[in-house]
């Protein structure tokens, strides 16, 4: 499985995972969050903004979907 691939299931993953658990409460302290995740190992090639911008569009895609549900 090449890397495109696995970063599209990833993807998805998240989203579900995002629709299915995350609050309100979430999303209004997605900044802090993000300063969290910024401290682990693993996000080390990632700068802050980078992460915002895909906590911000990852979430107003889940929103939009959500919203065409209703």
């Amino acid at each position: 499985m090449d890397e495109k691939r696995k970063g599209e299931i990833a993807y998805q993953v998240m989203k579900l995972n995002l629709r299915k658990n995350a609050s309100f409460k979430d999303i209004v302290n997605a900044t802090r969050n993000i300063g969290n995740i910024m401290k682990e190992p693993e996000m080390k090639g990632f700068s802050k903004d980078e992460l915002l911008q895909f906590g911000k569009h990852i979430t107003q895609e889940v929103f939009k979907e959500l919203m065409a549900r209703v």
